[in-house]
């Protein structure tokens, strides 16, 4: 009987030493098959420019198709709950702004996921917001414009890149801090609201520069600050509004790739180091910078966790502050 247990045992320790084994390869070897890269935001916007280049350079990295798949709409709220639910494999990932990860928690009422359902991977770029106005509105700087929205409360729409986005809270933080009366009026994207401020379907918005940018060029667009800390490399020439003297407004868009909870410590190493290496690429950050967005060096992915860690609060205490929420 002893000795049909020690059998028993034996067998069941050598499975199990295969199964881990076998585990090493796979992450070895990792990707064996296509990858899916979700982007949470509007085909033709600055995250879906990143996503798409990024895609390029894994692909050459790895030698395996990536597929791109956007998944645009609630402030990439569609993109991440999709996400969650995918196979904690390392084929299905995401890359976003930190909306639908740290944000849209606490602002939608019935969202499904936690921020904490995501497993941090690489935090790639940060874009600031810009605020742009159409030609015929008779404002020329900031003041001006907190000037005239207050002694024409309501009258002015404001545009955003969806709800939930950095435009959408300075909508309502304005109005909180200057007594601006704006109407939010929500887009699927940053390249969809830029077109409307420029058309005069609205007469304000808070876009990010790189959908801006060609309606600047070609005179539809004025522009009068950027939220960021620095100015911008797309629009040098454009003040911070802490440089005008409106201080509190300092925020930016950042861009992180993430994916389902769980996926093994060697694969999040491997897609870490691989997207680190893209950043690095000239050709690469070429073409990042006219969209709007400025590359990191790239943190660890444990530097990702914690950073990501620590925004959620943060967020979490400016939608209350903002008093947002959608249904």
């Amino acid at each position: 009987m002893h000795l049909r247990y020690l059998r028993r045992a034996v067998a069941a320790l050598t499975a199990a030493l295969g199964i881990g084994l076998c585990g090493q390869v796979l992450a070895l070897d990792y990707p064996v098959r296509p990858v899916h890269l979700v982007c949470a935001h509007v085909a033709g916007g600055a995250v879906d420019i990143f996503t798409r280049l990024l895609g390029q350079k894994l692909a050459e990295a790895w030698s395996q198709s990536i597929v791109i798949d956007n998944r645009p709409g609630a402030a990439g709220a569609v993109a991440a709950q999709m996400v969650v639910k995918a196979p904690a494999d390392g084929y299905t990932l995401m890359v976003s702004t930190n909306a639908p990860i740290t944000t849209n928690p606490y602002l939608y009422k019935s969202l499904g996921y936690q921020w904490s359902d995501f497993e941090p991977i690489a935090l790639v770029a940060e874009g600031p917001v810009a605020v742009i106005l159409n030609p015929s509105l008779p404002v020329r700087d900031i003041p001006g414009l907190i000037d005239y929205a207050k002694s024409h409360p309501g009258v002015l729409s404001t545009a955003s890149a969806g709800s939930g986005s950095i435009g959408h809270f300075l909508v309502a933080e304005l109005r909180r801090e200057y007594g601006m009366i704006l109407t939010h009026v929500p887009y699927k994207g940053g390249v969809q609201a830029a077109a409307a401020v420029a058309s005069g379907e609205v007469q304000l918005g808070f876009i990010d520069p790189g959908a801006s940018a060609p309606f600047i060029r070609e005179g539809r667009i004025k522009v009068l600050a950027i939220t960021s800390q620095r100015r911008s490399s797309i629009i040098p020439d454009t003040p911070t509004l802490k440089e005008l003297g409106i201080p509190g407004f300092e925020v930016a868009t950042w861009i992180a790739v993430t994916g389902p909870k769980g996926i093994g410590k060697d694969i999040v190493n491997r897609i870490n180091a691989d997207v680190r290496t893209a950043l690095q690429d000239a050709a690469l950050r070429a073409r990042l910078i006219p969209s709007g967005l400025e590359p990191f060096d790239g943190p660890s992915p444990s530097a990702v966790g914690e950073f990501i860690a620590s925004e959620a609060p943060r967020w979490q205490q400016r939608v209350r502050d903002a008093g947002l929420t959608v249904e």
